[in-house]
Parts: structure tokens; sequence; C-alpha cells
């Protein structure tokens, strides 16, 4: 954790989300560090904007359905890293040795992201 952006995230942080997401720390890091290069106002939060910044978004037919996914739960239109990263767990392959309510299969089913 030694660059800029693992600074910030502490490691109660990193062991909260990881009980809540099922993310290894290495992967909660990873995450991290992708949100603050995605994070060009510098806030600590993705706009819309930000988002359709990544060139594989703008150019994808389903982007603005992506997009939408990560404002689900949001009530300024802006997103910080803890539900930036529970909208991805959703997304994890499922473990049948973990048990996790975000990843569950049965939260899989009714994830309404898309709709």
């Amino acid at each position: 954790m030694g660059n800029k952006s693992s600074l910030m995230l502490q490691e109660q942080d990193i062991r909260d989300i990881q009980s809540e997401t099922g993310f290894l720390p290495s992967q909660i890091e990873r995450l991290y560090s992708r949100f603050t290069s995605l994070d060009k106002g510098d806030n600590g939060t993705l706009s819309r904007e930000d988002f359709l910044r990544i060139p594989e978004l703008a150019i994808n037919p389903l982007g603005d359905r992506i997009v939408h996914a990560f404002f689900k739960e949001s009530e300024d239109d802006h997103v910080n890293f803890r539900q930036f990263v529970r909208v991805l767990a959703h997304f994890r392959p499922i473990k049948r040795t973990q048990d996790n309510k975000l990843n569950a299969r049965e939260e899989k089913l009714h994830c309404e992201y898309f709709v």
C-alpha cells in the first residue's frame, strides 16, 4: 500500500469492505486504485461523467445501463468508493464456501441493476 491512492484507504476500511463484499484485500486495493484514477475531480466520488470517460463504456451499447447500475442507490448523482465496490460485488463469481449477501445466488437473481 505504498502509492498515494492507497494512503486514504485504512486497514479497517479494507476489513469492513472485505466482510461486506467478499473481495480480497488485494482486490480492494486494486479497485481503490482504479476508483481514484477515475476520480478526476479528486473529491472521493465518481460522477456519471467520470464513468463515461471510460472508452469501453462510452462505446458499449449497454453503457448507459451499466453506469446507471452504479447510481441506483445514490441520492446525489455521485458514488463513493464503498458504493462502487458494493455494486461490483454483485458480479463476483459465486463461491459456495463463502456466505456473502451481496454475492448470494438469490441476490443475483433479484438484482435490478439492469432493469
